[in-house]
């Protein structure tokens, strides 16, 4: 392995193609809308990042997401803010 060179399941990618499968979380939610729940917010994000997709096939992978991150049973709560009960800060910055 070359120094600097980042493994995924033990092959070489190129920085170009893990940007693609990378994204930072800030600790403050900024970017959040409080007013969407948890699941309208994951589409909202799938309508913006994955234009490509049919409005069905991002609903599948906002669903997907919930999932995986253990957020199904926030699914349906407001995102919230300082003056709307909301969600926890650690699923935020899932």
């Amino acid at each position: 392995m070359a120094s600097g060179e980042v493994l995924i399941n033990g092959l070489p990618i190129t920085g170009e193609k893990l940007a693609l499968l990378l994204s930072s979380v800030s600790q403050h939610d900024d970017g959040l809308l409080p007013s969407l729940t948890v699941r309208e917010t994951l589409r909202f994000a799938a309508s913006l990042r994955l234009p490509y997709l049919s409005n069905q096939a991002k609903h599948q992978k906002a669903e997907e997401l919930l999932f995986r991150l253990g957020l199904k049973n926030c699914a349906n709560t407001l995102i919230g803010s300082e003056v709307i009960k909301g969600i926890s800060g650690g699923e935020k910055r899932r």
